[in-house]
């Protein structure tokens, strides 16, 4: 069988009709965990469950335990449910596989390991894969979170705007567990309101709209030093509500997507578009006046800084040991590369 989808597995709970076996694994939780909490939340009915759940957690358990209450026959419902959390803690997990390749009918096994893959190359996992089907749980990539930040308000009943999805994604990066905490808090705070405003944003979430990141690319594409350093100055004095590896991050993104433009010869909105998957009239603006204002020697050094800042700021080489003069000295170089470059070569 080959690996389950998020929603093949959803299918299995609310028909109730799942398989003896589930392997939940992957680097990205909270995937994980929403399945583990669907199986069980959804699968039994609170009836059922006083005498057909239990639940482990693989630190404090072991094998013997866990294939002890699959053996036992349900109470009042059709199957008895075990769920282990945190299964990449249990101790001699291989010895899983055993039950695996013979489990009980009247059970439903649910392996929820969290935070990393199980080993693709022994038992257990080949087991699971090849009679029942794993999950696996990918973290998502910086361009697909706006797009699934807008999913999630949707489902809401809510609207954002693509421009806010990205500002959000940008703020917040790739943390799932903490960007939902900050929508479902915000859906909340809005009210009556349908559509989340950068207004809204502001507010609940604590992105200044004037002074974000977003902000940041736009100053320094179209060399406004004044803008650049009014952004600067707030963001080394928020590095709680957003790390300077956070930053460079989004700042390095940026400056990959303008560089593909550029060496692609793309300059028209539909392929600025495409790039950087955003149809927001001012970021297409933005983009365009970095294709006017950086060459390709330009991105080429910009894209060389970025390298040797993201080391500093992980204590490689580094005589500043400011992060805040760090993000100071780095803006300043990308809005003067071309003198930059020219000193340097002389």
């Amino acid at each position: 069988m080959p690996l389950l989808t998020f929603g093949e597995v959803i299918q299995h709970i609310k028909t109730k009709k799942p398989m003896p076996v589930y392997a939940l694994h992957g680097p990205e939780p909270y995937f994980i965990d929403l399945l583990t909490d669907a199986f069980g939340n959804q699968l039994l009915s609170e009836e059922e469950k006083a005498f057909n759940l239990e639940v482990f957690y693989g630190k404090e358990t072991n094998i013997n335990q866990i294939v002890d209450s699959l053996a036992q026959y349900p109470m009042g419902a059709d199957i008895k449910l075990v769920i282990v959390k945190n299964a990449q803690e249990l101790k001699n997990i291989e010895d899983l596989a055993n039950y695996v390749n013979d489990p009980y009918p009247s059970s439903v096994l649910v392996i929820s390991h969290s935070g990393k893959n199980l080993d693709g190359r022994k038992k257990l996992a080949t087991v699971i894969k090849n009679k029942f089907g794993l999950f696996e749980s990918k973290p998502m990539y910086d361009n697909q979170m706006p797009a699934w930040i807008k999913a999630e308000v949707e489902k809401s009943g809510k609207t954002i705007s693509d421009q806010n999805s990205a500002l959000i994604a940008e703020f917040l990066g790739t943390d799932l567990k903490k960007i939902h905490n900050e929508l479902e808090k915000t859906i909340i705070a809005v009210g009556e309101s349908k559509n989340i405003t950068q207004q809204h944003i502001e507010d609940f979430i604590g992105i200044n709209r004037e002074f974000n990141v977003f902000e940041l690319n736009a100053a320094i594409f179209t060399k406004n030093a004044l803008k650049a350093q009014l952004v600067v100055n707030y963001l080394k004095d928020n590095f709680n509500k957003q790390p300077l590896v956070v930053i460079l991050g989004s700042m390095f993104n940026s400056f990959i997507k303008l560089y593909t433009l550029k060496a692609t010869g793309a300059n028209s909105d539909i392929q600025i578009t495409t790039v950087i998957n955003s149809r927001s009239i001012s970021a297409i603006k933005e983009y365009k006046a970095g294709l006017q204002n950086f060459s390709i020697a330009d991105l080429d050094l910009a894209l060389y800084l970025f390298k040797k800042y993201d080391q500093y700021s992980k204590g490689i080489d580094n005589t500043i040991n400011n992060d805040g003069e760090l993000l100071k000295e780095l803006v300043f170089k990308l809005l003067h590369l071309k003198e930059l470059a020219s000193s340097s070569s002389k």
